[in-house]
């Protein structure tokens, strides 16, 4: 996902067009068992003729088709692109590909199964990929400036690319609360008063629990997976929540249940909030990172357009594990392309041990996004920065060598300080109000949460009220509550 945003951040840079490829029907090719099976099950005359995608049978085995049908497919595809075509995969992600012809043609392709993001620049190599696509299968492609792309709607414009999944939020929301009923939202996602609660709660078996769930219209695992999704790809505020919510898939209770109803009511009062990536960024500059700290007092830092990360990690808020929240975010042209939030692995004996740890994960996430970075033609010069409100990690990170004190975490420090010794990544001191990854470790208050929110989302970028990328975004929505007109 993340990976995905970066491709749709990088077309604005170089002023490409978005588009999408379907392959219909990939994994529902049956092989010779389930077709013997198939034909003995259902005889000739007994299934309507059909293109395949107006019923659904068992198979003998619970795959959709041979299980290997996925593979199939990639290996398929892969041969056409590189062997075919002279696509480049990259080495970091085989999911990324790029065709460069000559006069500056170029396309950047981001695979996701049977579904392709295409940023292209020119006419002619789309043609040329078309032609060659369809010599061996039909493929549906799909462009303009409003686009479905796995459950986003993307639209792009001279203003910039946005994502959201603002109909989807709304699906949830109205299955949810019944027709009819009364919803008042709240400000926050999560409720911390209801900590003893969830440590001392009993756990939900058996008629009791199915009691509960269907009175809130599926189990805790149903509804956090489908926040989870909504999370990873367009929600980066729902972090906090989906890491706590996730410890108690195994052990529902009462107040877990309490949380659910709770995050509904925080998302119907601001369920449309779009990713914007604006366009005419030089990415070799920086911009201003702006947050109102108090009622017409604002602070202000300068950050890096490419690629940057904030790295954060929250004070230990569970009961059950007593586990610090690690929290890493990257930043591309000021919008957030990818986020991380997880319960860091040890217990901690201070903050700074937990600081360290997520400032080594984000460095190794920079192992990887760089060279992400450079293959879709955004070279990143110098060291990235990773953007830390923690002063003792930052020392620790200059040091040259770990000290006695130290010693414990010692392979997270060494790891640091190499990566800035080989100019991968250096740590740079932000003030904790500007401190974005602060969304992920912990349950911030409305205001604040929203201050950091907007700055990831690229609300400043928005464009004018009287643009056409404004009324298809229908962000007049923006402000307004789930079922506010009814």
């Amino acid at each position: 996902d993340g990976d995905t945003l970066m491709v749709l951040d990088i077309t604005n840079a170089f002023q490409h067009t978005i588009r999408t490829l379907d392959r219909r029907n990939v994994y529902i090719t049956l092989g010779p068992r389930q077709l013997e099976w198939f034909k003995e099950r259902f005889p000739p005359g007994t299934v309507p003729e059909d293109d395949g995608t107006g019923y659904v049978v068992q198979l003998l085995t619970e795959f959709q088709g041979l299980h290997e049908a996925g593979k199939q497919w990639y290996v398929l595809l892969r041969k056409i692109l590189t062997k075919k075509l002279g696509f480049k995969q990259c080495p970091e992600d085989p999911g990324l590909l790029r065709l460069l012809r000559p006069g500056g043609q170029r396309m950047n392709v981001a695979i996701s199964t049977d579904d392709c993001l295409v940023a292209f620049n020119c006419p002619e190599i789309v043609q040329l990929v078309d032609t060659t696509l369809n010599s061996f299968f039909e493929v549906r492609k799909k462009e303009g400036p409003v686009l479905s792309f796995l459950n986003l709607r993307i639209i792009q414009s001279a203003h910039g690319n946005s994502i959201d999944q603002t109909e989807l939020i709304l699906e949830y929301l109205h299955h949810y609360f019944s027709d009819g009923e009364r919803v008042n939202p709240c400000a926050d996602f999560w409720d911390d008063n209801l900590e003893e609660d969830l440590y001392n709660s009993a756990i939900l078996e058996g008629n009791e629990l199915r009691a509960v769930e269907k009175e809130n219209r599926g189990s805790i695992r149903h509804h956090g997976g489908k926040w989870q999704h909504i999370c990873e790809w367009s929600r980066p505020d729902l972090m906090y929540f989906c890491n706590r919510l996730a410890a108690f898939n195994l052990s529902p209770t009462r107040a877990a249940f309490g949380q659910i109803k709770k995050l509904y009511r925080g998302i119907a009062g601001c369920f449309h909030r779009p990713l914007f990536y604006p366009c005419g960024i030089n990415l070799r500059e920086k911009s201003t990172l702006k947050c109102e700290v108090s009622v017409g007092l604002y602070k202000e830092f300068l950050m890096s357009n490419h690629l940057a990360l904030f790295a954060d990690s929250g004070e230990r808020r569970s009961l059950y594990d007593n586990k610090a929240i690690g929290c890493t975010i990257t930043t591309l042209a000021g919008t957030a392309t990818d986020w991380k939030s997880s319960t860091l692995r040890n217990q901690h004996t201070s903050s700074t041990d937990a600081e360290l740890q997520t400032y080594y994960v984000a460095a190794r996430a920079v192992v990887q996004m760089r060279p992400i970075q450079n293959f879709l033609g955004s070279k990143v010069e110098g060291p990235v920065p990773i953007y830390e409100d923690s002063e003792p990690t930052i020392k620790v990170v200059n040091s040259t060598n770990p000290t006695s004190r130290i010693r414990h975490i010692a392979t997270y420090a060494s790891y640091s300080h190499e990566q800035q010794a080989v100019g991968n990544s250096t740590p740079i001191y932000i003030p904790t109000s500007l401190q974005l990854a602060d969304i992920g470790t912990k349950n911030l208050g409305r205001i604040q949460r929203t201050r950091l929110f907007t700055n990831m989302i690229g609300f400043k970028h928005y464009p004018p009220k009287d643009s056409d990328h404004y009324k298809s975004l229908q962000l007049d929505d923006y402000h307004k509550a789930f079922r506010q007109d009814e």
